[in-house]
């Protein structure tokens, strides 16, 4: 009797031992479970147009205002994509200027926004083409969302899902207007509400630009009223214009 008491024991230290075994998390942790994958990946393209100008001439010819702007619908370019405009090579050191003048004041025309191209730190790659307009555009690639590559079932790390954060980084891609600012930030400008409160400020105080009528006076005339000084001090004069 007492051997199988001490058989069954065993048997059942046996049993316990393996169901204990089958509650043991596995390590170490599939490296897939970690989101670090969502990222917004920001590809350059660039494309490139050479103008023609006729011999000795700095305005923008017709059939070179007809191909440019068949470039820029081709390429798709958008105004606020980068674009920069050289002249060089065969002009002169007066013409070139002009000529990528002519190229700029037509682009503008256009809608677009040219950078300086002292400024980007360009140069004019090739000699031979009279002006040269090249066109920098920034692709953002976002990730695929919902992202179900990971199951959360018996997870006993407590490690996040792989759809976390998924629909931030996507959103964040679609909403950025210009993907280069992902890459780098821009100099910032004066905000809306520092000129608005400059503006209020000298309205105030009374620090107002005067207007200058058309005879070169100081004095603002408006419907039959002539208003001088500071419109808040009460020492404005006025007439009933009768």
């Amino acid at each position: 009797m007492t051997g199988l008491r001490r058989a069954a024991i065993r048997l059942t230290m046996l049993a316990l031992a393996g169901v204990m075994g089958a509650c043991e998390v596995p390590t170490p942790a599939p490296k897939t479970s970690a989101p670090g994958h969502h990222e917004i990946q920001v590809e350059r393209t660039r494309y490139s147009h050479a103008v023609s100008f006729p011999s000795g001439a700095s305005e923008l010819p017709g059939e070179a205002r007809t191909a440019l702007r068949a470039f820029l619908d081709r390429t798709g370019t958008r105004t606020n994509d980068r674009i920069v405009v050289t002249a060089a090579g065969r002009a002169g050191a007066d013409l070139a200027p002009a000529r990528r003048n002519a190229v700029l004041r037509y682009l503008r025309r256009l809608g677009y926004r040219p950078a300086d191209p002292p400024a980007a730190g360009h140069g004019h790659p090739m000699p031979d083409a009279d002006a040269l307009v090249r066109v920098t555009r920034y692709h953002a690639r976002l990730p695929q969302c919902p992202d179900r590559s990971r199951t959360s079932m018996s997870d006993f790390h407590n490690l996040p899902t792989s759809n976390f954060g998924c629909s931030d980084t996507h959103n964040l891609g679609r909403m950025v207007a210009n993907p280069r600012d992902l890459l780098r930030g821009r100099t910032l400008g004066p905000a809306d509400a520092t000129r608005q409160s400059k503006a209020i400020a000298d309205y105030r105080t009374g620090e107002l630009p005067k207007l200058e009528d058309g005879n070169g006076g100081g004095e603002q005339q408006q419907e039959g009223f002539s208003f001088s000084g500071n419109p808040l001090s009460g020492q404005s004069r006025g007439g009933s214009g009768q």
